[in-house]
């Protein structure tokens, strides 16, 4: 449709060079039908374990036959998945039979279906017509005049957020804090603990399947981050009332067990500087008085809360 549209736009970025396959999903899942590779001994092995597939694996279902296994392999083998990637269909595979897909400056049609076939004599003929120099193109548009450079830019951005905050999580569990784990002992905060692991959990599948879809991935991320802060809040303030009731005893204070979500933190901080009603009281004033939003709220938490971040995380390193 569009021969202005240089295929080298959609070539990954290089924080993204691990990415050697992209293609888009309708319906029924990945649609094959057009897919771009890198030329490399990665790409022959995907082609190649591609058509070798149903001769190891005969009792497996095959409802799209080869589209099926190119699916299992960059969905779920660990040899193909962390190298592939789904981006918005349209970019390159837009059905003809969708109005939401394709339009003008766009590089080209697919026609999914043997019943639509005969459509490509009509549209063949509407792009003879745009050749026509009498009249302003329709289809044949240079590409600094589509979306393609903004979506582009936005698709990846948001690919890369979402990898920041799935490694910034999982960097702490494999330090040892883990918030969900502290969070489902405790009554209090266990809700918030159970909230925000399916959040998280959905978020990893998207990172996966859904990655066509920036937009609704970016709100997945903040939904994520908001369940986030309100759980670390909400730890963080039961982790403060503890401590002062721990203030209010005095007697025995290094010797008697500690009611504290975190063993062993209460004498550490009190060694130091850091005094958590001071920072807990100066967020709550920050929230009443200025943010509106979790997103907000997410930003005056980390700047208030992160001496005490910092020493939990740091003693369960």
């Amino acid at each position: 449709m569009n021969p202005q549209i240089p295929l080298e736009i959609f070539i990954p970025p290089s924080d993204f060079k691990h990415i050697h396959w992209i293609a888009g999903k309708d319906y029924n899942g990945l649609n094959a039908g057009v897919f771009l590779l890198r030329v490399n001994n990665w790409s022959l092995d995907l082609l190649t374990r591609t058509m070798t597939y149903k001769h190891y694996h005969p009792s497996e279902d095959y409802p799209f036959e080869e589209q099926t296994i190119f699916a299992r392999l960059t969905e779920k083998d660990d040899q193909f998945k962390k190298n592939s990637v789904y981006v918005p269909k349209h970019w390159f595979n837009a059905y003809f039979s969708s109005l939401n897909e394709v339009k003008p400056g766009l590089l080209m049609s697919h026609f999914p279906h043997p019943d639509y076939k005969w459509h490509i004599y009509e549209w063949l003929r509407v792009l003879e017509a745009d050749k026509d120099e009498t009249y302003e193109p329709v289809y044949s548009i240079p590409v600094e005049e589509t979306d393609y450079m903004d979506e582009i830019k936005r698709f990846w951005q948001v690919k890369r957020r979402t990898e920041k905050a799935l490694k910034g999580f999982d960097r702490n569990i494999n330090r040892g804090a883990d918030p969900v784990k502290f969070g489902l002992e405790h009554e209090e905060t266990r809700k918030l603990a159970e909230d925000f692991r399916e959040k998280l959990e959905r978020l990893r599948d998207a990172n996966i399947f859904r990655t066509d879809d920036p937009n609704q991935l970016d709100r997945m991320i903040t939904e994520a981050e908001e369940v986030s802060t309100r759980f670390c809040f909400s730890l963080l303030l039961n982790l403060v009332m503890r401590f002062e009731k721990r203030e209010q005893k005095k007697a025995n204070e290094t010797t008697s067990p500690m009611p504290s979500l975190f063993p062993n933190l209460w004498p550490i901080l009190r060694h130091t500087r850091i005094h958590p009603r001071s920072q807990v009281s100066k967020l709550s004033a920050a929230t009443i008085q200025g943010p509106t939003n979790y997103s907000s709220l997410l930003a005056v938490s980390r700047a208030h809360l992160k001496p005490i971040h910092t020493t939990i995380f740091n003693l369960y390193s």
